[in-house]
């Protein structure tokens, strides 16, 4: 197995700068590379997906530390995750125990990161 994390920073910068052309081209690099990765899982099934943000940002805050900031969207594939779930609201913290419980690990009980129910069929 691998990991492999892949991040279009230009879409965050672009869009600071309101280059709206620039910011598309970035959004569409992504996707490009989103529908790679996913055909890849397609193909490999046990092969573990996890894309969101690197924070939130709420009306025209940019990911500071209200709690409305803190939220982000995420999009889980996997052979253990719930198929067509939806979970109310994720933050960033708790990825690296959603990523360790999909690659059947624990995660430290001491770490402010935890598992939202419903995201992994039992």
């Amino acid at each position: 197995g691998f990991f492999l994390m892949y991040e279009e920073a230009h879409i965050d910068k672009h869009s600071h700068k309101n280059d709206m052309a620039k910011t598309f081209e970035a959004v569409l690099r992504f996707n490009q590379a989103i529908a790679r990765f996913m055909e890849f899982a397609f193909y490999n099934p046990d092969t573990f997906v996890l894309i969101t943000a690197d924070h939130g940002g709420y009306g025209r805050g940019h990911g500071s530390d209200t709690d409305e900031e803190k939220w982000v969207f995420v999009a889980i594939k996997g052979k253990t995750v719930n198929k067509g779930g939806a979970i109310d609201r994720m933050q960033v913290k708790d990825f690296p125990a959603i990523t360790l419980r999909a690659l059947g690990l624990p995660a430290n009980p001491n770490w402010m990161s935890h598992v939202p129910e419903g995201i992994f069929a039992e």
